[in-house]
């Protein structure tokens, strides 16, 4: 069990405390804010919890040597909610009416570079001077964040060790410092949600009252979802007045110190279950340093209580508690003790700077001998390469003049053989050719000799086939003799293809003369002459072109939009005649948006079906709708489209 840090005023008691939210509130220097929140967490570590403390005061590191420092956990804001949670810090006031304009500019956005980009447009664009204004403060803040975080160590997630981290955000801006919060505390609640105290110093800055920041939304997520598995926020602030109090109704642990402005003491005051009747403003004014009003909700306790800083015995503090010792006493003691540390760590860290400097300058020393050393067997072998390299380029040299005795050589061949093999391939082509056409003759006449009846189609059936087995062979050795040529081959391949097909077409056309009408057999003779004109000319040159047509087919599809008259004297025609005038056309408009442009117009009440027939106005096609945090509308079919496709009629009733 840990010693106690907490004891009554005046009795001395120890006082009893369980981790959970908690609230450290009080006036910097005089109250004792970092000390109180530096001894829970060596209390909270003892107990078995990871802690991670923020250290955010732009002047010192007010946590400097506690715990162990951690990377700075940052991610690129494209997130509208963050957008708006930054502007609404540096605006200091709510931005809800232009949430839908500044979405705009993230959504789909890759990186800040993207929404930089968008912002620069958005200015030179629109005509609204404060969209002006925001749109320079957002892309000159975001290339502000970008400068920043090029200058430190950062993460895109949370790294915690076990027992106090701490992280380093002082030298960061404000606008810097509350997306790092905002990162760590989702990653808290992503991967550290057991066993593990947040400490959130300066909680002013983050959780601003009377509009958001960056770091509002995560922060109240992790107060509202952690308590049931360990996951606890520590709140410090100097300023109770402009701090936003809803998280501060979730912390059963509040310690109070001094304040001395009135505000202050009456934010105070409300703080504490039946102030009036145990303290007054005197009370709060007047209260010691180190020492707290504790509201502490479970077992129930009021009362106000010493508590002890680190490294101070136990009967000290008692001490303290029962106004036996000043705690200004103490603050002078743990004054000298940590400058007596500050100085002996300052000379121990000399002292190893000079002892770390020695060895470095021996192992210079040491290099410097065995570079010497290494130049010198460098400058040997330097010498023996340069020998060597003389040699292969002299033998490079006699290479390429042998090469260049080869080449002329080798063209020389070439001008002699290219002409004379080209010679030999056309010339057995021709022959070739000529033999084919001299036994398709031969068939055709064969043919036509047998034609005369039905039985004597069995004679012309066995010189068929033997014609077409010396047509394979053919085939056969004319793609052989054609490999050196590709044009030749080629055109060879086309006619061998096409004499396969007129072959094919002759045998259908030998089996259909088994009829008895001497009109087919005339048929067939101006077929086979046909064939015998196509491969002439085949044999004269090759085809120079084969085209392919698709045809696809026309799609035709008719939309149909049902009329219907409305009436400005009701909520329909209204809307309509809202419509008709272009209200939607340009700007995504909100349900409330309309109602106040009805009731400027009309003087109409607001109706609850405004909604529902604007829905159906988007299931008509006329207009279109987004979800957000509330739904925008925006017209589909602009109302001069509407007008130009007769969609839309205006007629004017005189009464």
């Amino acid at each position: 069990m840990s010693e106690p840090f907490l004891f009554s005023v005046p009795e001395g008691e120890a006082v009893e405390v369980e981790p959970f939210h908690t609230l450290i509130a009080g006036q910097t220097q005089f109250s004792g804010k970092t000390t109180l929140a530096k001894r829970m967490a060596t209390w909270a570590e003892e107990q078995g919890y990871r802690i991670l403390v923020y250290d955010t005061k732009e002047t010192e590191a007010d946590y400097q040597g506690f715990g162990r420092e951690v990377p700075v956990c940052l991610r690129q804001p494209t997130d509208s909610f963050v957008l708006i949670g930054l502007l609404e810090s540096m605006f200091r006031r709510k931005l809800t009416p232009y949430y839908a304009t500044l979405s705009r500019l993230s959504q789909g956005a890759a990186d800040t570079g993207e929404i930089i980009t968008r912002a620069k447009k958005l200015e030179s664009e629109t005509r609204s001077a404060w969209l002006k204004d925001a749109s320079r403060v957002l892309y000159d803040l975001l290339e502000r964040l970008q400068a920043e975080t090029q200058k430190i160590r950062t993460v895109p997630s949370l790294e915690l060790n076990e027992g106090i981290n701490r992280m380093v955000i002082n030298e960061l801006s404000l606008e810097a410092q509350q997306l790092v919060v905002k990162n760590s505390f989702e990653d808290l609640l992503r991967s550290y949600a057991r066993n593990t105290i947040c400490i959130l110093d300066e909680a002013f800055k983050f959780l601003p009252q009377g509009f958001s920041s960056a770091a509002t939304r995560p922060i109240m997520l992790t107060i509202t979802q952690g308590a049931k598995t360990g996951l606890f926020v520590w709140i410090a602030t100097q300023f109770l007045a402009i701090t936003d109090k809803d998280p501060l109704k979730a912390c059963a642990l509040k310690f109070l110190g001094t304040q001395d402005h009135e505000t202050e003491v009456v934010h105070t005051l409300n703080l504490v279950p039946e102030a009036k009747a145990r303290f007054t403003k005197d009370d709060i004014m007047k209260m010691k340093l180190g020492h707290w009003i504790l509201v502490r909700k479970s077992p129930p306790y009021t009362g106000i209580v010493y508590a002890l800083p680190i490294g101070v015995e136990t009967a000290i503090g008692r001490k303290v508690a029962r106004n036996e010792l000043s705690p200004q006493d103490i603050k002078k003691r743990l004054v000298k003790e940590d400058e007596d540390i500050m100085y002996k760590e300052r000379y121990e860290t000399v002292l190893r700077e000079k002892t770390n400097l020695g060895k470095s300058v021996e192992a210079l020393i040491a290099r410097a001998e065995k570079a010497e050393s290494s130049l010198s067997n460098l400058t040997t072998k330097y010498k023996s390469l340069e020998g060597k390299h003389q040699k292969i380029i002299s033998l490079l040299s006699d290479m390429k003049e042998q090469i260049g005795h080869f080449e002329h050589f080798r063209d020389a061949l070439v001008g002699v053989l290219e002409p004379f093999f080209i010679r030999l391939l056309k010339e057995d082509m021709g022959r070739r050719l000529q033999n084919m056409n001299e036994e398709l003759t031969k068939v055709t006449t064969i043919v036509g000799d047998h034609l005369k009846g039905h039985t004597e189609l069995e004679i012309v059936r066995p010189e068929f086939d033997q014609f077409r087995k010396e047509l394979e062979g053919i085939k056969q050795e004319l793609q052989k003799s054609l490999t050196d040529d590709m044009k030749l081959h080629s055109t060879a391949a086309t006619l061998l293809e096409e004499m396969k097909s007129q072959r094919n077409l002759l045998a259908d056309h030998i089996k259909a003369c088994q009829v008895e009408s001497g009109e087919d057999l005339l048929l067939l003779k101006r077929d086979l002459a046909e064939v015998k004109t196509r491969i002439e000319g085949l044999s004269k040159a090759p085809p120079s072109e084969i085209s392919v047509q698709n045809q696809v087919p026309r799609l035709t599809i008719s939309v149909e939009r049902p009329p219907l008259r409305l009436s400005s004297k009701d909520i329909q025609g209204r809307v309509a005649m809202l419509y008709g005038e272009g209200f939607f056309d340009r700007e995504e408009r909100t349900v409330s948006e309309v109602q106040n442009q009805m009731v400027q117009r009309w003087g109409a009440a607001k109706d609850p079906r405004l909604s529902g027939f604007m829905d159906e106005m988007c299931s008509w096609g006329y207009l279109t709708r987004r979800r957000t945090d509330r739904w925008l509308y925006k017209a589909a079919l602009t109302s001069e489209q509407a007008r130009e496709g007769n969609l839309l009629i205006i007629e004017e009733v005189r009464m």
